[in-house]
């Protein structure tokens, strides 16, 4: 396997995991704005628990995140 391979797998595995930990970040602060709690990485989690969080109440503290 040679050096730029092995650099491309690397920095793929790496942009993936900054995606991933960058929308953990972004529901993070939007249950945070609501104070809802929603756990983004349970395999349970439905659209009604996000609807729960009555969105569009804090639209306004939201929508940049």
């Amino acid at each position: 396997m040679t050096c730029q391979l092995i650099f491309k797998i690397v920095k793929a595995n790496f942009t993936f995991i900054c995606k991933q930990h960058e929308l953990l970040l972004h529901w993070d602060r939007i249950s945070d704005d609501t104070k809802h709690p929603i756990d983004i990485e349970n395999d349970e989690l439905k659209l009604r628990n996000i609807m729960e969080a009555s969105l569009l109440d804090y639209k306004e503290e939201i929508e940049d995140i």
